[in-house]
């Protein structure tokens, strides 16, 4: 009896541990249940909305120039070297070098005491010549001489006023002026120094007017013109430090190599600021257009190989493609892909993509 007792204390704490088990397990599954049925529910929540910052400008029309920069060398608009044009040992030197000098001034000059001598001697051979004729004439006139005399007579006065004239010509070469204003650059020789004639004893350079050469590329040769206004400018491209110069000569005939034109320009420079064989920059204007349609540089982006921008359009960013036209610093024409009154985005532009959804914080200056 006690043994079918045990028997069923046994089967009843059995029993017991099953329904805890079955219990706690359906316990699990419905916290599982609860847990996936939120979690998908947080899955289901709509992301918030990224609407994207942007700047933008109104896009107008404008004038619009479009520049060719190219290198150019100062040249002086007169540079002469100035040769002896006799020979002698050098008396004097009267300007130094870097003192202006004006048309006619007398810059050197060389011994012309035996020139003088030559003058002097001269002139005393025609005095007599005249004497001569003036007696010879009268003779002729009182049928004394013959009229083959009165032409010797003549002769022999034409030759003296001709050896006059040579050696006043060699005394004024002893005396060296300058041909025109400008500045002593160089002088060659010193005072007590022999010279040969044709020997280069100074130079002198014009460079309150320069030319500056360029050399233009056959495919622009045909936008320079004879009195075209052209930018200057002395270092780097700066338009407030540009000056104006005049195209005053474009060569006919270009460099077989190089394919150039060489293209002289007229500045003035009273001012003294450029010297000759400096390089400077010039900025021929190829074209000009009136009304131009123009978006900044940094607005156009590459889409492939296309150039696109964005426009706003009700809230939204519309991806506009768009032809690129003449450029003129940092702006660029637009021939095609945009129209007047549109709103070009030029701030946070670069990751939109088309249909986007924006909010303009402002209008960017153009």
């Amino acid at each position: 009896m006690r043994r079918a007792i045990n028997t069923l204390i046994v089967l009843a704490g059995i029993a017991l541990c099953v329904y805890v088990v079955i219990l706690a397990s359906a316990k699990n599954r419905q916290n599982g249940g609860n847990s996936g049925k939120a979690k998908a529910v947080v899955e289901a929540a709509d992301p918030p909305k990224q609407i994207a910052p942007v700047k933008v400008v109104v896009v107008r029309p404008q004038p619009m120039m479009e520049y060719l920069l190219l290198p150019g060398t100062v040249e002086a608009w007169e540079d002469i070297d100035l040769s002896a044009k006799a020979g002698g040992v050098v008396e004097w030197i009267g300007p130094k070098e870097g003192a202006r000098v004006t048309s006619g001034e007398t810059i050197l000059r060389l011994d012309s005491a035996s020139k003088v001598a030559l003058v002097n001697q001269a002139m005393a051979q025609l005095g007599q010549a005249e004497k001569q004729y003036d007696r010879v004439e009268r003779l002729v006139a009182d049928r004394v001489v013959t009229r083959a005399e009165l032409d010797n007579a003549t002769a022999a006065r034409d030759v003296a006023r001709a050896n006059l004239e040579v050696a006043q010509v060699s005394l004024n070469d002893a005396t060296l002026r300058s041909p025109i204003d400008g500045v002593i650059d160089r002088i060659f020789v010193d005072p007590g120094e022999h010279v040969n004639l044709g020997q280069l004893v100074a130079k002198i350079v014009q460079t309150d007017r320069v030319k500056i050469l360029a050399n233009v590329p056959e495919k622009d040769v045909g936008f320079c013109k004879r009195g075209q206004d052209v930018g200057i400018f002395p270092g780097e491209v700066r338009f407030d430090q540009m000056t104006q110069g005049k195209i005053y000569y474009v060569g006919m005939t270009g460099d077989p190599v190089a394919r150039t034109y060489r293209t002289y320009v007229e500045m003035d420079n009273r001012d003294g600021k450029l010297r000759p064989g400096m390089i400077v920059r010039v900025g021929l204007i190829r074209q000009q257009i009136e009304k131009a349609l123009a978006a900044p540089l940094y607005a156009i982006v590459d889409r492939g190989d296309r150039k696109a921008v964005f426009v706003e359009k009700d809230g939204r960013a519309a991806l506009r493609y768009v032809t690129p036209g003449i450029m003129e610093q940092d702006k660029v024409q637009v021939t095609s892909g945009l129209s007047e009154g549109d709103r070009l985005i030029v701030v946070g532009h670069r990751d939109l993509v088309d249909g986007v959804e924006v909010k303009v914080e402002g209008t960017a200056q153009p």
